[in-house]
C-alpha cells in the first residue's frame, strides 16, 4: 500500500551537504587504486541530466532542500550531463566477520551503543541497484549469499512505460510503475529508477529472514541495538534534496526525492550519530567517499524522512 502522501516541510539541511566532517574512519584500503585499474579496464557510463532525457529542471520556486549537487548513482547534474564512474563492475566482500555489540562496543578508538560489523560491498552492480547491493551486503552479514538476478527474482520490474518527471504547480511528480510493489525503471539508464521496502522484503523473506517495517528513531534504535541491521531509503551522501511525488497508473503515490534518491544500510548508533554502510563509494562525484561513515540524527533521520521513512530492519531466523 502507498504510504501517506503528505510531504512534511524538511528541518533543513546545510547547502553544503557533503560528507565533509561526518567520516570517523575509512574503510576503504586499496580501493582507490583498485577502482582506478578497473576502471581503465571498463567503460565510463554516462549519465545523463534532466534536460538531456527531455526531464523538467527544478525551477526557482522549487522547494530545493539543501543543494542536492553532490551524488552518484541516482544523481543527476541538471542541465549538464554527468559521467558517473561504476568503480566496480562485481561486487568484492571485505574479509570481515560479523560481530554484534548489544551492550555498549568500542570500535576504531570510539564507543557505541550499538555497532554490528557489516560485509563489505565495493562498489554497485549498475548505477541503479542500490536497493539491490544493501540486500546483498546484509545478507552476507549473516552467511547467506545470493546474485543479483536472485534478487531481482524475488522483486520483479513492473515497467509499463519508463519513468519520467513533470514539473507541475504543486510540486515535481514522477510518473512510472508501482515502486510499492516491483523495481522500477532500468538498471543502468534511468535516473529515476528505484524500489520500496514493501517490494524488496519479498527478497529477504525469500531467503527466510524475518523483516520488519521500522519508522522512528526509537524502533531503529531499538532494532540495531538487538543485532539486526537496517535496510533503509535515503540520498545520496544524505545530501539535500528536492521533495517529489512518485505516481503510479492506477494513482497510487509515494514521496520520494527528484533525481538523489538511494539505498544504504544502517548498522550502529550512538547518542549523535547513526553508523551508515554504503556500497556506492569513491566515484567521480565525491572521490573521497567512504564505504563506512557516521551521519547525526537530526540529518538521518531527515534525509530518511523524504522516502516517507522507508525503511526494514532484518534479522535472521
Amino acid at each position: 500500500m502507498p504510504v501517506d502522501t503528505s510531504l512534511e516541510p524538511s528541518s533543513g539541511l546545510p547547502r553544503s551537504a557533503g560528507l565533509t566532517g561526518l567520516n570517523r574512519r575509512r574503510i576503504m584500503t586499496g580501493a582507490l587504486a583498485t577502482g582506478a585499474a578497473l576502471l581503465a579496464g571498463r567503460g565510463v557510463l554516462a549519465v545523463e541530466g534532466p534536460e538531456e532525457i527531455g526531464l523538467p529542471t527544478p525551477g526557482a520556486g522549487t522547494n530545493m532542500v539543501g543543494s542536492g549537487a553532490l551524488g552518484g548513482a541516482g544523481a543527476g547534474g541538471g542541465d549538464v550531463a554527468v559521467e558517473q564512474a561504476i568503480i566496480r563492475s562485481e561486487p568484492v566482500t571485505g574479509d570481515i566477520t560479523s560481530s554484534t555489540g548489544m551492550n555498549p562496543v568500542t570500535f576504531d578508538g570510539r564507543t557505541y551503543t550499538a555497532y554490528t560489523e557489516t560485509i563489505v560491498k565495493q562498489g554497485q552492480w549498475d548505477l541503479y541497484t542500490c536497493e539491490f547491493d544493501v540486500a546483498y551486503m546484509i545478507m552476507s552479514t549473516f552467511g547467506v549469499e545470493t546474485t543479483l538476478d536472485e534478487l531481482i527474482g524475488y522483486v520483479g520490474f513492473d515497467n509499463p512505460f519508463e519513468p519520467y518527471a513533470e514539473e507541475t504547480p504543486s510540486g515535481i511528480v514522477i510518473y512510472g510503475g508501482d515502486i510499492g510493489s516491483a523495481f522500477c525503471g532500468d538498471l543502468s539508464s534511468n535516473t529515476f529508477s528505484k524500489t520500496r521496502g514493501s517490494a524488496i522484503r519479498r527478497a529477504f523473506e525469500g531467503f527466510d529472514f524475518t523483516v520488519e517495517t521500522v519508522s522512528s528513531r526509537k524502533t531503529v534504535e531499538a532494532g540495531l541495538g538487538a543485532g539486526k541491521l537496517m535496510w533503509l531509503k535515503t540520498t545520496v551522501d544524505f545530501s539535500g534534496f528536492v521533495p517529489t511525488r512518485w505516481k503510479t497508473p492506477d494513482g497510487s503515490v509515494y514521496p520520494t526525492v527528484y533525481e538523489n534518491d538511494h539505498c544504504v544500510a544502517a548498522i550502529g548508533y550512538d547518542d549523535d550519530v547513526v553508523i551508515i554502510r554504503d556500497s556506492l563509494g569513491p566515484t567521480n562525484t565525491n572521490w573521497e567517499r567512504p564505504y563506512e561513515y557516521d551521519v547525526p540524527w537530526d540529518r538521518f533521520l531527515d534525509c530518511w524522512g523524504s522516502s516517507g521513512h522507508d525503511g526494514l530492519l532484518i534479522s535472521p531466523r
